[in-house]
């Protein structure tokens, strides 16, 4: 979650999409503009029945009607915090939020207030269409961009104090009813559009489409699944079985034999060369010509009878090389003979999965350890005995101007340390004190001061 995220890593974002505007902007592309993917909108979806990021409002469903889209100031929206405008997309990186449908135009409303003379309607704009866009422009673009993801990522901060009066100048302006710049009308238009490409998704032609796509795929599944049935049955032959509708002969030899035919033919007790042996014994005996059952030679003797000879492999002096391979008679002591072993396929494959559940199953068991450790959000409880900073009385003794401000901060932030707390300022003043979090520093400082002199005035 976009929540997550360090300070650090939100300012690295910054700079990036600041760099990135200032490049698009002077580019002068048109925006591209991307249906958002299910799986994201489902995931910001999941936002629907919280506090909107940006405000109090708690977020409900949007109308699904494309025909008669009538949203309510509460309604689910997705907001891209770096605008498509200014050179946004629709990735992950691009920090989509979930917000309600008031905040969202009222966001629009204050990048067309602060920079429309840059990127609004052709008619609208003071920038010439020809030669280099003034570096005051950019720069004001640069500031929306910082502006628009710190806002919302990084509330305590203080924000561009020119863009943040726009802001607060709008925050009461009817977003359903007679619409700044045509922001909401357009937001609307942008619903019905984005409502209807999911509807024709489900028409017919689309699900025809789908379904000739699925036989393609049915077909590469096919000839996947042949070909591994392929390499089963060479696996299984090369066990020694046999496929009954092969029509091949049956093997009427053991390894045991095979090995003992081959040392047979072999002229001096020294290594010999299997091929050398192998030719032999088949012109000998031809039961022992291993082709005749669909059989690999060289697959056989390194299988089945390394248990009962010395093989080594010995490369040629070709690129790539060839193996040979060379063959001695092994010890009575050395050997560990064991019966030929009939392999349960199914069994295999059971106990594959088996080791798998419980691999994936351990390693999810560990992530999951790892994310309780490092969670920022399993915070403790503050204890039942914890007592409220006493704002009042700080403000009586110590109040002077907005100046105060970075020490009646300090204190806070002191107090709440004190008592084992881990609230931020704005939840503080939020959660005790009932103090908006969208308040500046100057509404803050206006506040105290007028309960300040309310209070000396009794």
């Amino acid at each position: 979650m976009l929540l997550t995220l360090t300070e650090i890593e939100i300012n690295e974002a910054i700079s990036q999409c600041k760099d990135t505007s200032a490049v698009f902007i002077q580019s002068r592309q048109s925006p591209t503009r991307k249906m958002v993917s299910k799986s994201q909108k489902a995931r910001l979806s999941r936002e629907i029945g919280k506090k909107c990021i940006t405000c109090d409002r708690i977020i409900t469903k949007s109308s699904t009607s494309s025909e008669n889209y009538t949203p309510s100031p509460s309604s689910f929206t997705i907001e891209h915090l770096f605008p498509f405008v200014l050179g946004g997309d629709n990735k992950q990186k691009n920090l989509m939020v979930a917000m309600c449908y008031h905040c969202n135009a009222r966001r629009n409303a204050v990048m067309t207030a602060f920079i429309g003379h840059v990127i609004g309607p052709k008619t609208q704009r003071t920038i010439p269409e020809s030669g280099e866009i003034p570096l005051q422009a950019i720069d004001q673009v640069k500031r929306f961009v910082e502006w628009s993801i710190s806002s919302v990522l990084l509330r305590e901060k203080d924000q561009d104090e020119e863009i943040q009066e726009i802001w607060l100048s709008l925050e009461n302006f009817s977003s359903l009813g007679e619409k700044p710049d045509e922001i909401s009308s357009l937001l609307n238009r942008i619903a019905r559009l984005e409502e209807r490409v999911e509807e024709l998704e489900n028409t017919r032609w689309r699900r025809v489409l789908r379904f000739i796509g699925s036989i393609f795929r049915s077909k590469q599944k096919k000839k996947i699944s042949s070909s591994l049935k392929s390499i089963e049955e060479i696996s299984i032959v090369t066990n020694g079985s046999q496929n009954e509708s092969s029509g091949r002969p049956m093997i009427k030899f053991t390894p045991e034999e095979f090995s003992n035919g081959l040392l047979s033919q072999r002229k001096r007790s020294q290594t010999v060369t299997f091929t050398t042996m192998y030719e032999r014994l088949i012109n000998v005996d031809p039961k022992f010509n291993l082709k005749q059952y669909g059989i690999k030679p060289n697959h056989y003797l390194t299988d089945k009878c390394s248990e009962f000879l010395l093989i080594s492999e010995k490369p040629d002096g070709s690129d790539p090389p060839l193996i040979h391979y060379w063959i001695n008679d092994k010890p009575e002591a050395q050997r560990n003979i064991v019966p030929d072993l009939v392999i349960d396929s199914d069994k295999l494959i059971q106990n594959a999965r088996e080791r798998a559940t419980k691999k994936a199953k351990k390693q999810i068991d560990t992530e999951l350890d790892r994310i309780a450790r490092t969670n920022t959000h399993a915070k403790e409880e503050i204890i039942s005995n914890f007592e409220k900073f006493d704002l009042d009385h700080w403000i009586r003794e110590n109040w002077q101007d907005e100046s105060s401000y970075p020490l009646l901060k300090d204190a806070i932030l002191a107090h709440e340390e004190d008592n084992k707390g881990e609230r931020s300022l704005k939840d503080i003043l939020k959660e005790d004190f009932d103090i908006p979090k969208s308040w500046t520093i100057a509404k803050k400082s206006s506040y105290w001061e007028e309960s300040k002199r309310s209070t000396e005035q009794k």
